[in-house]
């Protein structure tokens, strides 16, 4: 019984650190609201119901929901940064295109300490760095698609 108890426990742990995306979600039932990031200069719709918590001047922002799920985080780094184990040490896997740039994808499991999260990223080359969008899933919805496909760059006066 002990033994089962630990499988069981460890089962537990892995599927709390994935996320399948929306796949329960119907896209109609979901209000949108505008996200604008002035510090790099993009705007994004997303769900009413991520709360967005900016970090890094700006350059960073994760989205959580339910309070601590985080589903998806925009990042805009360079080399420097490939230490912390985002899309900069992983090998692309296709291409994107976000808000008319070309771009790479990329698909790997981001570690935060002893588990990791499987991570989709689409990542553009901006203002001499990397601006990328991360979903805390492989699992690409309606509703992640529809994010994407809102995603701007917009030019500040």
């Amino acid at each position: 019984m002990k033994h089962h108890s630990h499988i069981f426990l460890f089962i537990l742990l892995i599927s709390g650190c994935t996320s399948e995306g929306h796949e329960n979600t119907s896209i109609e039932s979901i209000n949108w609201i505008n996200y604008r990031n002035e510090a790099v200069g993009y705007e994004v719709k997303i769900p009413e119901i991520y709360e967005p918590n900016e970090w890094e001047d700006g350059s960073g922002v994760i989205f959580k929901r339910n309070g601590d799920e985080t589903v998806m985080l925009i990042r805009w780094v360079n080399e420097e940064d490939k230490r912390r184990g985002i899309w900069l040490s992983h090998e692309p896997k296709g291409t994107c295109v976000l808000s008319g740039h070309t771009g790479k994808t990329y698909d790997y499991i981001h570690w935060d300490g002893p588990s990791g999260v499987r991570t989709r990223s689409f990542v553009i080359p901006y203002k001499e760095k990397n601006l990328g969008i991360e979903f805390r899933t492989l699992d690409i919805t309606k509703v992640e698609k529809q994010i994407l496909d809102s995603f701007r760059l917009i030019t500040l006066e």
